[in-house]
């Protein structure tokens, strides 16, 4: 079981309009290295021992936020994406999947 039942926050509530994708509270973040070896899509780099979102790769899965010890990684919104219904990136110029 998740650190969070029903992965909540997720869907974060702006889930209806942007896609979400990680971001990293620099403060809070130990340097684990957690996070970029469960990433798929490539998105999580360590720069100085401080884990760095590209947010380019990512695509909102939840395994890095899951991962987290300390809670340093959160949603925000993908406002390069379109507004409207979410939409599922998989990978960078990958497959899309939408409600």
């Amino acid at each position: 079981m998740g650190k969070y039942i029903g992965l909540k926050p997720f869907p974060p509530t702006f889930y209806e309009k942007f896609a979400p994708i990680a971001k990293v509270i620099e403060e809070k973040c130990i340097g684990c290295e957690r996070c970029p070896k469960i990433c798929y899509f490539d998105a999580i780099k360590m720069n100085n021992k401080i884990a760095v979102v590209n947010q380019d790769n990512c695509t909102g899965c939840g395994l890095c936020f899951e991962a987290c010890p300390v809670d340093a990684i959160i949603w925000v919104p993908d406002e390069s994406t379109q507004t409207g219904p979410f939409i599922q990136r998989y990978g960078v110029g990958g497959i899309e999947f939408g409600d």
